[in-house]
C-alpha cells in the first residue's frame, strides 16, 4: 500500500456528498443513521447522487496506483468504491470524499466488508461488532487516502510480506497490524508471487532504459526499445529522444502494479543487491521516482 494522491471534488459533487450526509446526520439514533446511509447508498438518493458518483469513480480511477487496480492489494482490477470507515459502523462517513477509494471485490468483499477496528484510549485495538455503534472513533486501519502506508511498514523483498517498522507508536502498530490483518496482505499466495514477479519487471524496465542511453545512434536506440513500443519521432535528435524515454521509463514506474515492491527496492535493494546498485549507479535519478 501507498499513499494516494489528492484530487479536488468539482463544487457541484461536493454539495451532492454534503446533501447526502446531511440527510444521514439529520437521523436521531445510531441505528437509523446507519439504516439511512444504507439506504441512500443503494440508490445513491436519486439521479442527482447517481450522476455524482460517476464523476467521483472517474476520480477514484485518476487516484488508482496503477491503471483501475485495487489500492489496497496494488494488483486486482478495482471497480468498487470503498468506504475505508464502514458505513455501518461510521455513518457519518458514508458521504465523505476522503472515505473512498477504489478496491477489488476480494479485497472489499471477501476481506474487509464491514470488519474494523479502533482504538481505546490506552491506544489498545477494540473490535467493532456488526451493527453497533463503536464506543471509539479512532480507526485501527491505515487509510491511504491521508495516512503514508510507508510509515508503518514496508515489503520485505526476501519474503514478499509487509514487516511492520521499528519505532511506531502502540496506536501506529495496532493500525498496521490490523490493516494487515483485516486484507490478508501478507497471507495470499497470489500476491506474494506478483511481488517477485513485478521486482524483475521493476529491473527490465530499467535495465532496457540503460541500454537505451548507452545508444550511439538511432539504430541502436530503436533496437533497445519495447519491439511494440512506437512512440517515438524517430527524425527528432537522438538527444531527445533519450530524453523523451527517460520521461516515458518513469511515468511508467511511478504507475505501475504493485508500488510497494518498488518503494522496498529503493530502500533495501539499492543498497545490498550488487545489481540493483549497479543500475542505480548508472541511472542515479531514478532513485528519486
Amino acid at each position: 500500500m501507498i499513499r494516494l494522491g489528492h484530487r479536488d471534488l468539482p463544487q457541484e459533487v461536493a454539495n451532492e456528498l454534503a446533501a447526502l450526509q446531511a440527510k444521514v446526520d439529520a437521523m436521531p439514533t445510531f441505528a437509523e443513521k446507519a439504516a439511512e446511509a444504507k439506504r441512500l447508498w443503494g440508490n445513491k438518493g436519486g439521479m442527482k447522487g447517481e450522476a455524482a458518483f460517476v464523476e467521483i469513480k472517474k476520480l477514484l480511477i485518476e487516484l488508482c496506483v496503477f491503471v483501475r487496480v485495487c489500492n489496497y492489494c496494488e494488483h486486482s482490477e478495482a471497480n468498487d468504491i470503498e468506504h475505508i470507515y464502514p458505513k455501518a459502523a461510521f455513518p457519518e462517513k458514508a458521504f465523505v470524499w476522503d472515505n473512498y477509494l477504489l478496491a477489488c471485490p476480494k479485497c472489499n468483499t471477501a476481506h474487509k466488508s464491514d470488519k474494523i477496528d479502533v482504538l481505546n484510549d490506552d491506544d489498545e485495538v477494540v473490535t467493532v461488532s456488526r451493527h453497533v455503534e463503536p464506543s471509539f472513533k479512532r480507526v485501527a486501519f491505515i487509510n491511504p487516502r491521508i495516512d503514508d502506508p510507508t510509515r508503518f511498514m514496508i515489503l520485505n523483498l526476501t519474503t514478499r510480506e509487509f514487516d511492520i517498522l521499528n519505532g511506531l507508536t502502540r496506536a501506529e502498530t495496532g493500525m498496521a497490524l490490523q490493516t494487515l490483518e483485516i486484507l490478508q496482505l501478507n497471507q495470499r499466495d497470489l500476491l506474494k508471487e506478483a511481488r517477485r514477479r513485478e521486482e524483475g519487471n521493476y529491473f527490465d524496465l530499467l535495465d532496457r532504459l540503460r541500454t537505451i542511453l548507452k545508444a550511439e545512434d538511432t539504430d541502436a536506440f530503436v533496437d533497445a526499445l519495447n519491439p511494440i513500443d512506437d512512440r517515438f519521432d524517430l527524425l527528432k535528435p537522438l538527444s531527445e529522444l533519450k530524453e523523451e524515454a527517460i520521461e516515458n521509463v518513469k511515468r511508467n514506474v511511478q504507475i505501475h502494479p504493485h508500488p510497494s515492491v518498488w518503494h522496498a527496492i529503493k530502500v533495501f535493494r539499492a543498497k545490498t543487491s550488487p545489481k540493483w546498485m549497479q543500475l542505480f549507479a548508472d541511472i542515479p535519478d531514478t532513485l528519486t521516482w
